[in-house]
């Protein structure tokens, strides 16, 4: 196969990811494992820093897997500890080469707002060679999971530097800023020592018991080892003094090990 085969490929399937075929495993926990999407790109010999001809995509591929059980709520994907995900990404039955070791799938995975589903990212800088006509993810997927939702109310001032107790977790308010777009919206954004991923909702209400029209303002963690920092925004409508937090969180979590054993067909267009 000549290179402009490969790179017309490569943009194809990153592009139209819904023509290839992949496989769906029922693990033994009950959860559906399949291959949601896949993007190939090669290598541009004139980046330095690895980049690919697809702007702004690192040179290799990437495969999403879906887990998905609609009897679970899945919180994140755990990456550190004995038991901890470790997935291959595989062509031909080899294993392929992947330079980027040092990205934290906790953090590169979304987990869906219900709790049903989470996408996982997996990547390799080592592209299949010529001839591949599928490829393959093995491994298992550690996942965190939340049992026996309970709910807690609190007030608070919206104030940076306030503590919160948010349920489970004990917080303060890191900042608070206030913009005007046409509609008033208050940034507050939650920080904490302790891991928020236990907290599975939070909802905002006014002095009157009405839920204020809310946005997520997305979530980070930095740090090494046990000198962790865990933060999570939200967008809250107007510019509220003062607000009540109904926060829906789990008293316990376990790690659920799902299997992965799944594959994707590339004949693009195939039977």
């Amino acid at each position: 196969m000549s290179k402009t085969i490969w790179r017309s490929l490569a943009i194809s399937i990153g592009l139209a990811a819904g023509f290839f075929y992949s496989s769906v495993a029922l693990s033994q926990t009950g959860a559906a494992v399949r291959i949601v999407a896949l993007n190939v790109a090669l290598p541009d010999p004139e980046s330095e820093y690895g980049g690919s001809y697809v702007l702004g995509r690192s040179a290799g591929v990437d495969v999403s897997i879906m887990v998905e059980d609609r009897k679970s709520f899945f919180l994140a994907v755990v990456d550190e500890g004995n038991e901890k995900t470790e997935v291959q990404l595989l062509a031909g039955g080899k294993p392929l080469e992947n330079e980027n070791r040092f990205s934290r799938l906790s953090f590169m995975s979304n987990v869906s707002d219900n709790g049903q589903r989470v996408i996982v990212p997996i990547s390799a800088t080592e592209l299949p060679p010529k001839g591949t006509t599928s490829l393959k993810v093995a491994g298992k997927i550690v996942l965190k999971v939340g049992d026996d939702e309970k709910v807690a109310k609190v007030a608070f001032k919206v104030a940076q530097g306030e503590t919160v107790q948010l349920g489970p977790v004990a917080a303060k308010i890191a900042s608070v800023e206030s913009y005007d777009f046409g509609e008033s919206v208050t940034n507050v954004t939650f920080e904490s020592t302790q891991p928020l991923d236990a907290i599975s909702s939070i909802k905002f209400l006014d002095d009157n018991g009405k839920e204020i029209e809310t946005s997520p303002g997305g979530s980070s963690a930095f740090g090494f080892g046990d000198q962790m920092t865990y933060s999570r925004g939200f967008g809250v409508a107007g510019k509220p003094t003062s607000l009540t937090a109904e926060i829906r969180f789990f008293s316990t979590t376990r790690n659920v090990v799902v299997p992965i054993d799944v594959e994707v067909d590339l004949s693009l267009g195939g039977k």
